[in-house]
């Protein structure tokens, strides 16, 4: 149920677009994972340039998306057993202290001038392992202040903040190596991570959970949820749509600066700009859709947000001009603020309460394929170009999409009707 108890505006004092933050949790919880998303992007952007700038290697660098993404394997179940089991907001602020210690661990490595290629890889790795252990909890805590009815409104108020961090974090990274450098920047995000926990630890709901009694339980747990999504078809469609996106679509951020290097010639500042322009065009489509919290067709949502968001990779993977490259990730961005809201939204909505936060566990699972796909990504660019292997994936995310959107009709059924069935 929502935390209704600590509503402290009238219910029209706020536009409806920004109706969740009618709650006092949500005005903690919305600005600790804004600050924390921001660090996040920072590091992958700072970890990426780095590891360009030590090894000139498309392939290395394409590996900052393996290590970034690859502990959602072997994490996101637990996260999703945690989410069930467990304080929520002491795993939010527990992941963020570790972030903390991560960052500066790092940057006395860069001062003393003994970083590597894999230092940079354990930093996005921790900052990948705490991102699967706590997305459950965070979304989960969505629908405990919210409820139902407040939780689109809210999802879509949530992927506002990965949108703006999206956009600021590559932009802030970017500016900071040109004004001071990669030491600083990281020094930098080491505090903005204490802040980002600071404001998680002042988020106060009630929360009932069960304790489990041994690893045997948390294995067994673990698996209901894998059970629970193949045996309901729309679920079931709807992680294969999150597999494909993270593997052909959400591998592409690293490469980006190998791009904007040898393709556009830009420097860092222009760099950090580029970078940020999925996040603005996320920003643009999060208040479109936060401006309808009773949207009934979330499915459709996810499909169009897909192709969009294909597409815009697609424009961006052909350009060879700074304004149509950006213009293209804008209008990626724009698809994922579509498809982004529309998934967690179904996830949630679709599922019973007792496992929602196993079956969050299962997209953490379906979003770690994205590891599969960095590698797949890096050993293109030893064959073609970072643009062409982008063009390839990119190509083969539209028909995908396509082919889905026309043999399955049920995925144009309103998000009730699609409830009803999964009774």
């Amino acid at each position: 149920m929502p935390e209704v108890h600590q509503r402290k505006f009238s219910k029209n004092y706020l536009p409806r677009t920004f109706s969740a933050f009618e709650y006092r949790s949500f005005r903690f919880l919305w600005p600790g994972t804004l600050v924390g998303f921001t660090c996040r992007w920072m590091q992958i952007f700072l970890v990426s340039f780095l590891v360009w700038e030590l090894t000139d290697s498309a392939w290395l660098v394409a590996l900052v998306g393996f290590f970034s993404w690859g502990p959602m394997i072997p994490f996101g179940m637990l996260g999703g057993v945690l989410a069930d089991t467990s304080n929520r907001k002491k795993i939010l602020v527990i992941v963020a202290f570790i972030n903390f210690l991560a960052c500066v661990v790092f940057s006395v490595s860069l001062m003393f001038d003994v970083v590597n290629v894999w230092h940079a890889y354990t930093v996005v790795m921790v900052s990948g392992i705490g991102w699967a252990l706590d997305m459950p909890s965070r979304r989960s805590l969505l629908l405990d202040m919210l409820g139902n009815s407040g939780v689109t409104n809210g999802l879509a108020l949530d992927a506002l903040g990965l949108s703006v961090s999206t956009m600021i974090g590559p932009i802030l990274a970017g500016f900071l190596i040109s004004l001071v450098d990669v030491t600083g920047s990281f020094l930098v995000v080491s505090g903005l991570y204490i802040i980002s926990a600071f404001l998680l630890f002042n988020i106060g709901i009630p929360q009932k959970y069960r304790k489990l009694q041994s690893g045997t339980a948390i294995i067994g747990t673990a698996f209901e949820g894998i059970s629970y999504v193949l045996k309901h078809p729309v679920l079931r469609i709807l992680a294969i749509i999150t597999i494909l996106m993270n593997v052909l679509l959400f591998t592409y951020m690293p490469l980006v600066p190998v791009i904007a290097i040898d393709v556009l010639h830009v420097g860092p500042a222009y760099l950090g700009l580029l970078s940020g322009a999925p996040g603005f065009g996320s920003i643009i489509g999060n208040l479109l859709l936060a401006s309808r919290p009773n949207f009934r067709h979330h499915a459709i949502l996810v499909l169009s947000g897909g192709m969009i968001a294909m597409i815009g990779l697609f424009m961006f993977s052909v350009s060879s001009w700074y304004i149509i490259s950006f213009v293209a990730l804008f209008t990626l961005g724009v698809g994922v603020s579509c498809f982004g809201p529309g998934q967690f939204t179904l996830y949630m909505l679709l599922s019973e309460e007792n496992i929602r936060g196993k079956v969050l566990g299962v997209v953490s699972l379906a979003i770690g394929t994205n590891p599969l796909g960095s590698l797949w990504l890096a050993k293109m660019t030893e064959s073609f170009s970072p643009s062409i292997a982008l063009g390839i994936n990119s190509s083969i995310g539209i028909i995908c999409i396509f082919v889905i959107a026309v043999t399955l009709p049920i995925l144009r059924l309103p998000t009730e009707d699609l409830r009803h069935l999964m009774k």
